[in-house]
């Protein structure tokens, strides 16, 4: 990841959070992380993984691409495409995803530990 990449990825994130109406607790809650982790991610200190990445880009209405790079649509465009009722259709796929992506995890370590 270039040093421009992880300059502007914490201000992309907070403007794709925002444009979605999302506060940092609510977004941490729905990507099933602890809100320290979304304050970090906006805070510069710390970049999400690929996966994470996946998911983030999948909330907040925004490419993996438009965060790390800011080519692509707008934050907020994929929401106004999206009726309504289909937003909160979409919010919950995302959150049924980022459950989807921790149980994976967690299947993986306990597979591990039985080696």
């Amino acid at each position: 990841m270039t040093d421009e990449m992880t300059e502007n990825l914490p201000r992309r994130i907070t403007e794709a959070r925002e444009a979605a109406g999302l506060t940092r607790a609510q977004l941490s809650q729905r990507m099933g992380v602890t809100p320290d982790t979304v304050d970090a991610w906006e805070d510069g200190e710390r970049v999400p993984r690929a996966n994470r990445l996946v998911v983030l880009g999948g909330i907040l209405g925004v490419t993996p691409a438009w965060l790390l790079t800011g080519e692509g649509d707008d934050p907020g465009a994929a929401s106004m495409e999206l009726g309504p009722g289909r937003i909160e259709v979409q919010a919950e796929l995302d959150a049924i995803r980022a459950d989807l992506d921790r149980a994976t995890a967690a299947l993986q370590r306990l597979s591990e530990r039985l080696g």
